[in-house]
């Protein structure tokens, strides 16, 4: 893999004139005589992918293989210098049924999809088709961006969201045109090329360098909105395609994004609170899904008016009390733990090491500035944002009052201060595409149906799976039956379902079985994108 680097990397510093940091193995690499009148895609498209296993220390996993690919760091100007993007590779279980690559991607967007492939070994998919991850530029094993440090993400997370003074308004706004500022200056004049275009541009020079005509086609989340930029800037490359947990990708990011207050609340107080309450024997939080929320917001107003010191890495505030909240809402399986640890809160002098763990887990991470970074720059820079702070400061007002969960958060927002004049949004309609399959569940918080809906209405040639009853995110491969049949059969035999179609969710979690690790949602495939973090978590990706 080094030796394809090194040629790559010397064919474009002939080409482009590139200065490559000093000490780097590929800056020691001998200049290779320029080609006449090469074509300026050249050295990208004649590299050789070196591949390697990516967990050589784990013989016990599928041989999944990792390499580094070199792309323009400007697709529009691909002469003015390059960064590497990671992929990785398990492939077809069954080579005589192969039926080619099926990209895939966790969302985000900043999710690391590396080890994606890995999540999937289980499904029908790997026998047939060789699973391609990757980390989209600016993210994880790719050349990244920073836009906040650790610890300044962390302070951003303590940011109680709910207090409308006008000293704390302002600080949200010079801290979110902050993160904007540190966004260019640490990033530099990279940070604009980190978008959805360049995205999918990157992986069709995947696809050719793997040597295939077509593309099919995994995204959950975010990788919706990547997945159809995808098929729309190259339709002729389409295979099957399945997107799980829609974005409003019709639309732009802003438009989107507001429908996400609606959703955490709604999964908040119709699936989580009124399942506490279920087993107020259990968790003794409350009897209703009323008095439940009374509980949680009293915890909250004593977190906002004295911080409570969890362990040596935690002081729990109210701020990082709404995340760990909200984090547990994508997937039912987390209902047990945020329940044990709400729990704890209300008797903390007298909690167990245990169950001060379990709290600290809860309520100690929430995503990470990395993510963040890309989540940003992904964001801002495809489409516009409203520029005026005082927007901001309403729409907050509005959305919190409505849906107090999250809602006020929509104060933060560094789109509002971004560094560079964002495009008209790329026109998503779906026509001339194959058939595609969207899934949602009708409680999904990230992703609220609504939006979904809104997209399949306008996506030609879709067909919508709706998943009631149930709110998690990220539904096919989390042991939905009827679900996994449905993609199953299309990745595979090209069927897809003749209209739009309905399945049942699965049960929410009984606290005895979740402790049991008996559970209906199988521990290790309980919901896809919790998954992928476990595996990023556990391998360093």
């Amino acid at each position: 893999m080094r030796r394809t680097l090194v040629t790559i990397a010397a064919a474009l510093t002939t080409l482009v004139g590139l200065a490559l940091p000093s000490g780097s193995a590929l800056a020691a690499a001998p200049a290779a005589a320029p080609a006449a009148a090469p074509d300026r895609l050249d050295p990208y498209r004649s590299q050789q992918i070196g591949w390697t296993p990516c967990l050589p220390d784990r013989p016990d996993l599928p041989p999944i293989q990792c390499a580094t690919i070199l792309v323009p760091r400007d697709w529009h100007h691909p002469r003015r210098g390059f960064i590497r993007v990671a992929i990785s590779r398990l492939a077809a279980s069954d080579q005589e049924s192969r039926r080619g690559i099926m990209m895939l991607n966790p969302g985000g967007p900043g999710g690391s999809g590396l080890l994606m492939p890995l999540a999937f070994t289980e499904q029908p998919i790997a026998r047939s088709y060789d699973l391609i991850g990757f980390d989209p530029r600016g993210v994880g094993s790719s050349t990244q961006i920073q836009c906040q440090t650790p610890e300044e993400y962390d302070a951003f997370l303590d940011i109680d969201m709910r207090d409308r003074s006008d000293e704390n308004i302002r600080h949200v706004l010079d801290e979110s045109a902050a993160i904007a500022d540190n966004c260019l200056r640490r990033s530099g004049e990279l940070l604009r090329n980190i978008n959805t275009e360049q995205t999918v541009r990157d992986m069709d020079l995947i696809r050719f360098l793997l040597g295939e005509n077509k593309v099919h086609y995994l995204g959950y989340s975010a990788g919706t909105w990547l997945g159809t930029h995808y098929a729309t800037t190259f339709p002729r490359r389409v295979g099957r395609f399945v997107l799980d947990s829609n974005v409003e990708f019709t639309t732009n990011w802003q438009r989107s994004f507001d429908w996400q207050p609606l959703g955490f609340e709604r999964r908040f107080n119709e699936d989580f609170l009124a399942w506490i309450a279920k087993y107020d024997d259990v968790y003794g939080y409350g009897g209703t899904a009323e008095e439940a929320r009374a509980t949680w917001e009293a915890r909250r107003t004593a977190l906002a008016q004295e911080p409570l010191q969890v362990s040596e890495n935690l002081t729990l505030t109210a701020g990082k009390f709404d995340s760990g909240t909200v984090g547990a809402m994508y997937a039912a399986s987390l209902f047990p733990d945020l329940a044990q640890a709400l729990r704890t809160l209300e008797h903390f002098d007298e909690a167990t090491p245990e169950e001060k763990e379990n709290v600290e887990a809860v309520f100690g991470s929430f995503f990470d500035a990395s993510l963040y970074a890309v989540f940003y720059a992904v964001t801002c820079n495809d489409t516009p944002w409203k520029e005026d702070p005082g927007y901001y400061v309403r729409q907050s007002e509005h959305l919190g009052r409505a849906y107090p969960l999250i809602g006020y958060s929509w104060l933060a927002n560094p789109c509002a201060f971004w560094p560079f004049e964002q495009p008209k949004p790329q026109k998503i309609t779906g026509k001339g595409l194959p058939t595609t399959i969207m899934i949602n569940s009708v409680h999904d918080p990230a992703t609220p149906i609504e939006g979904a809906q809104r997209a399949h209405r306008q996506f030609a040639n879709s067909r919508f799976v709706t998943v009631v009853d149930e709110g998690d995110h990220g539904i096919y491969g989390g042991g939905n039956t009827c679900v996994d049949d449905i993609v199953n059969r299309y990745f595979l035999s090209g069927r897809a379902p003749a209209a739009d179609t309905v399945c049942q969710g699965l049960p929410l979690p009984e606290p005895q079985r979740a402790q049991a690790q008996t559970t209906q949602r199988p521990q290790e495939r309980d919901n896809i994108l919790e998954r992928i973090k476990d595996l990023n978590r556990q391998y360093g990706s």
